[in-house]
């Protein structure tokens, strides 16, 4: 990395014993009155380097242990940047302030105070942290391992960082690292996990400048893994060496033909948690764009999670909105014909079944329905084939007897219903 931005490589070392990142800045020369370095080709130790040197040696105080240590302009100032992820537990974040050598002198970089960002369960591997514009805006973003998921903070158009997203992932990572496999120009990150079938998982970068799904590749069980542009072609190779045979092979991403296709199989992994094995899942076109959308329920977090598909890209990244506590099941109808797909929820927790539609590009909050009895089921469907979608639902009364009841005609009531409340607002008003 170049720490002073003269053009030259400068070099950083995680010295934690001395507790302190020491930085090696490399001079344009040797410095008055010094001699060159010079290597008898005869000396047997033939790497010694003995003072004076080309470096400058330069040290950042840290006060925390460091696992993995990254070098990146962070804030979009042109100057090289400190990350690490260390502890106490947390991702901590040094920049380099501009400061102004004395002519006679090297220049000694300056540095602020570090920043920590709460992240408890990062790996504590040297390959957990990497330092790259992950969203192609032009920009370093910081990519973190953790111990069920990998965290993303991306740095945001006034150059400071945004709170870290958390991606669930199927395996447990041992590390990450970023290269564009598929040749796109775009930066993609690769997952290097404990998954002895097939290790190597990555979520390609997408041209909205978000991660798509995780899709896993076979390799065998590296010992050490490289990533680089081999042939001079589009697309970066993976070279890795076979912990078994000790072999250097060489894997490069290909479009398999048709023929040869499978099922192909892409991973949306979800965080684990309370609730989490009682999800339910619906499909429809929620927004109305003429694509089908997947929306789940998460009832320990009182949530649902909506993915929208995006033409030619598939399935966006997950975004939560607010819903009914402990969400029992959703059904999924265009109650109302206007091309978006509505859904219902269900909640015997709160007692209550409501609906919830796309609106102000987010899904509204569910609105309950007018019910006889506690729901323990319902379905939307249209049970009398007149082309209005109803509600079945299934409720209990007081005494713990099922009944089997259906709201006929689920738009008209909801019509109805908005209009009665029209005009009792308009009577209040008049009143007053």
């Amino acid at each position: 990395a170049d720490f002073n931005g003269d053009g030259r490589s400068d070099i950083a070392i995680v010295n934690n014993r001395k507790a302190k990142i020491e930085l090696l800045i490399q001079k344009e020369g040797v410095g008055p009155g010094e001699t060159p370095v010079v290597v008898d080709p005869e000396d047997v130790d033939v790497n010694l380097i003995s003072p004076p040197t080309r470096f400058d040696k330069q040290a950042v105080a840290v006060s925390q242990r460091v696992y993995s240590f990254v070098c990146g302009d962070l804030n979009s100032d042109g100057m090289m940047d400190l990350a690490f992820y260390g502890e106490p537990k947390g991702l901590y974040v040094i920049l380099q302030k501009s400061g102004e050598a004395e002519a006679d002198k090297a220049k000694t970089l300056s540095w602020r105070t570090r920043k920590k960002i709460k992240i408890d369960d990062g790996r504590i591997t040297p390959n957990a942290l990497v330092c790259a514009d992950l969203n192609n805006d032009g920009a370093d973003d910081l990519a973190l391992a953790g111990r069920d998921a990998v965290y993303t903070i991306m740095q945001k158009e006034n150059g400071s960082l945004a709170e870290p997203v958390k991606y669930p992932t199927t395996a447990q990572t041992l590390g990450v690292r970023v290269s564009d496999l598929n040749g796109d120009n775009i930066n993609d990150l690769i997952l290097i996990t404990n998954d002895r079938e097939k290790p190597i998982h990555v979520r390609f970068g997408l041209e909205t400048g978000q991660l798509g799904p995780q899709v896993q590749f076979f390799i065998e069980k590296p010992s050490a893994l490289k990533l680089h542009n081999l042939d001079g072609e589009v697309g970066d190779e993976i070279l890795i060496v076979d912990a078994v045979s000790k072999r250097l092979i060489c894997y490069e991403l290909t479009t398999e033909k048709e023929q040869d296709v499978d099922w192909p199989i892409m991973f949306y992994p979800l965080a684990s948690g309370e609730g989490s094995t009682k999800r339910d899942l619906v499909v429809g076109d929620f927004d109305g764009d003429g694509l089908n959308d997947v929306t789940i329920s998460d009832p320990g977090a009182a949530e649902l999670i909506f993915y929208k598909q995006t033409a030619k890209l598939g399935l966006a990244e997950p975004v939560r909105f607010p819903a009914f506590a402990d969400i029992t099941s959703l059904s999924a109808a265009d109650t109302d014909k206007d091309g978006k797909t509505e859904i219902a929820v269900l909640s015997i927790k709160e007692k209550i079944i409501g609906k919830a539609e796309f609106e102000d590009d987010r899904l509204s909050f569910p609105q309950p329905l007018k019910l006889t009895g506690e729901p323990v089921a319902m379905e939307l469907a249209d049970v009398d084939r007149d082309g209005a979608t109803d509600c079945v639902y299934i409720s209990k009364d007081v005494n713990d007897i099922r009944f089997l009841r259906v709201i006929y005609n689920l738009a008209a009531v909801n019509k109805a219903e908005a209009q009665l409340k029209k005009g009792k607002k308009a009577k209040i008003s008049k009143k007053i």
